[in-house]
């Protein structure tokens, strides 16, 4: 996401991506991959070969030390040129959000019904649906909808898009939307 936000951190990254498999072919490293790199691709690539072959346990030390590389760069960077990625917003909080005194809705009905009053209340919800992380709702107007009211409740970045209001809520974002079609009345 940092690519559209900031595209000198891409040439950031793509210098430590190469730096990265430099020092993986400096240790002789030879771990191949299908699709996605990931951990299957590791496994059968990498220890189902044997270390002789691979030398694939040097990818553990390697990977933590260059995830540590990668975070005290980027935070660096960031932090030092105020860079707005995705889920940062210069007014992330208010102290006169409506939830309860811990900071977060007591319970899911709360947290919902809350989040109804920032999407501008019933009249101006269309549908609410949800994928894994993302509470997607489709609203008539968006720009009645109080994003830092739900960034309050736990979302750690609220996008408009086609006309509707996303919100990064992990693996809650299911649950809110049964709970907010449950409310207004809407669920299947």
């Amino acid at each position: 996401m940092f690519l559209f936000v900031a595209p000198w951190l891409y040439v950031v990254h793509a210098f430590l991506d190469g730096v990265s498999f430099y020092v993986a072919d400096l240790l002789s490293i030879r771990i191949g991959n299908t699709f996605s790199g990931g951990l299957i691709d590791f496994l059968l690539f990498g220890p189902l070969q044997g270390n002789a072959k691979t030398n694939w346990i040097w990818v553990i030390p390697v990977g933590i030390i260059w995830a540590l590389i990668y975070y005290f760069v980027f935070r660096f960077l960031i932090t030092k040129f105020k860079v707005m990625v995705p889920g940062m917003d210069e007014s992330e909080t208010d102290a006169n959000m409506p939830v309860a005194p811990s900071g977060k809705a007591s319970t899911l009905n709360d947290e919902a019904q809350i989040i109804i009053q920032a999407l501008g209340n019933q009249a101006n919800i269309e549908s609410v649906t949800a994928c894994t992380t993302r509470l997607r709702v489709s609203v008539k107007d968006g720009a009645i909808v109080d994003k830092n009211t739900i960034k309050n409740l736990g979302a750690t970045a609220v996008f408009e898009v086609q006309g509707g209001i996303q919100a990064v809520f992990g693996g809650k974002a299911d649950l809110l939307s049964q709970e907010i079609n449950q409310i207004l009345g809407t669920e299947d």
